[in-house]
């Protein structure tokens, strides 16, 4: 288990993690937060790149910097370390060289991503660098793998091959996957983590989290805004239209005989609601705070 307590980190007079404390779960955890909500920052301090302010960091009860804690995990950057020059075989020496990297593994995963092998690395589009590199970090030997902005860059069909990998290996891994794209950590994640300015917005289970949300299609028999519903006490949190059917998602239950009388309607249908959603509402409670 990877436990932050009362963490800050300052640059200056910028304060880009405040007094964090969480506890990381085992499986696939997303790390969500909008450019500048300290994501990548508290990456860099639990893989002990960065020294706290204050607060403190253990892996597996060991300090974040302590050999044993590094000895047991693997931090992937958005734009990690190569040789000029380099070809695939000479970054996976080098990492090899450097971490307890399963290089027959890596390969394998090179074959999966279908990436050429005679070509520098430096001739790779960003998504080719991306998917070397993802390779190189999903074949560690690590309990604890740690991704910043994994997905960006790379193509549709190379993140599908991806998930696929860190799903399976999340059953007896710990990932942590930064990223500010709510699309790419969709049907992937077992818990996310939402930071806002630093500080822990929310922790949860997505399964979880899910239920505490409801969403209905509603045809309603005149015109209805988003101000109407909560001008009457119902717990909305957000009103969209496709056409003349309007989508709204609640944060709590409430009486639907009611919210027909007030709001009569010729179709009235609740639908299920996906990972993505809930981490939109999650966010657009933050940025109405």
């Amino acid at each position: 288990m990877i436990k932050v307590s009362n963490l800050t980190k300052k640059f200056e007079d910028v304060t880009a993690i405040n007094n964090l404390s969480i506890e990381i779960r085992p499986g696939v955890n997303g790390l969500m937060g909008e450019n500048g909500a300290g994501k990548s920052t508290l990456l860099r301090l639990i893989s002990a790149i960065y020294v706290p302010t204050e607060g403190e960091i253990t892996i597996d009860e060991h300090p974040a910097n302590s050999l044993e804690a590094k000895n047991i995990l693997f931090f992937l950057s958005d734009n990690p370390y190569y040789p000029r020059n380099a070809d695939i075989k000479t970054c996976v020496s080098l990492y090899s060289s450097l971490f307890p990297l399963d290089v027959h593994k890596t390969y394998e995963l090179i074959d999966k991503f279908k990436l050429p092998k005679g070509r520098r690395v430096n001739n790779y589009s960003k998504g080719m660098r991306r998917q070397l590199f993802i390779a190189i970090a999903l074949a560690m030997d690590c309990s604890y793998i740690l991704l910043d902005e994994a997905f960006d860059g790379v193509d549709p069909m190379a993140v599908e091959v991806i998930k696929q990998e860190i799903k399976e290996q999340g059953k007896a891994k710990t990932f942590i996957i930064a990223s500010h794209s709510l699309t790419s950590l969709e049907g992937l994640c077992d818990n996310f983590i939402l930071l806002h300015k630093g500080n822990l917005s929310k922790e949860a289970n997505i399964i979880e989290e899910a239920t505490t949300y409801q969403k209905y299609q509603i045809l309603f028999d005149k015109e209805v805004k988003e101000e109407d519903i909560l001008l009457k006490g119902y717990p909305l949190s957000s009103l969209s239209k496709i056409g003349s059917i309007s989508h709204l998602i609640f944060n709590a239950d409430f009486d639907i005989d009611s919210f027909k009388k007030d709001f009569p309607c010729s179709l009235f249908e609740k639908i299920n609601i996906d990972d993505q959603e809930v981490f939109k509402e999650n966010m657009r409670k933050e940025k109405d705070r």
